[in-house]
């Protein structure tokens, strides 16, 4: 899981976490996607954005398009959650 920094321009920040399903999301959005990514620190600034974006939306945080949600926000500071395990762990 990854936890982003999100600054609304009329608003207050917020923190969003992108769970494993907000980064299959992302992963399922376009080929050659992976949440590894963002382990390598690998993630481009429009990565980071969608993310954010998928996780703020799926907990009703922002309910806007993907387009307004980079036009009205500042995003930042994306870390790993301390309690989160890496989603894209190899099986055993």
């Amino acid at each position: 899981m990854i936890t982003i920094d999100v600054s609304p321009d009329d608003g207050d920040p917020y923190e969003v976490t992108a769970k494993t399903r907000d980064l299959l999301t992302w992963e399922k959005a376009q080929d050659g996607r992976s949440a590894q990514k963002f382990e390598t620190g690998n993630a481009t600034l429009a990565d980071l954005y969608e993310v954010a974006w998928v996780a703020s939306k799926r907990q009703g945080l922002f309910t806007g398009s993907q387009k307004k949600f980079e036009e009205s926000v500042d995003v930042g500071n994306a870390r790993r959650s301390p309690t989160g395990e890496n989603p894209t762990q190899k099986g055993r």
